[in-house]
């Protein structure tokens, strides 16, 4: 059996040789990307700890709020203004599972959870006035 893998020897060091080369070139690709992405986040922390009026001119109304049909911009209004969702389909004459699609849609596409965050975004972001 000795015989037989001694000739199986070379090839199977020069694969791990190979292994381990391409591991270490990995290793250090994954570094160089690791801080290419703490120096990004360090800047976007920067960013956002200064006041409103440095902020960047790309806000993310410019970002979602395009990505808002007229009837989710509208409704986003009414409920930073603190109409219910019966109001809301009251006023807009609608029935009250619609209101309650544009409302979850809204909180979807926005990625945010609840009544108050809509209303935050919307007054940040000028919906409407505080």
């Amino acid at each position: 059996m000795h015989a037989l893998s001694s000739p199986l020897k070379k090839p199977v060091n020069s694969e791990v040789q190979r292994l381990i080369a391409k591991s270490q070139q990995l290793r250090a690709q994954n570094r160089n990307l690791w801080t290419q992405f703490e120096q990004s986040l360090n800047r976007l922390l920067e960013i956002a700890a200064q006041s409103p009026e440095s902020a960047p001119a790309c806000s993310l109304n410019e970002q979602y709020g395009a990505r808002l049909t007229a009837r989710e911009k509208r409704v986003l209004t009414l409920i930073a203004e603190g109409k219910s969702t019966k109001e809301i389909a009251f006023l807009l004459n609608i029935t009250f599972k619609t209101a309650v699609s544009h409302r979850s849609n809204l909180m979807a596409k926005l990625e945010i959870h609840d009544v108050a965050g809509l209303t935050r975004y919307a007054i940040r972001f000028g919906f409407t006035r505080a």
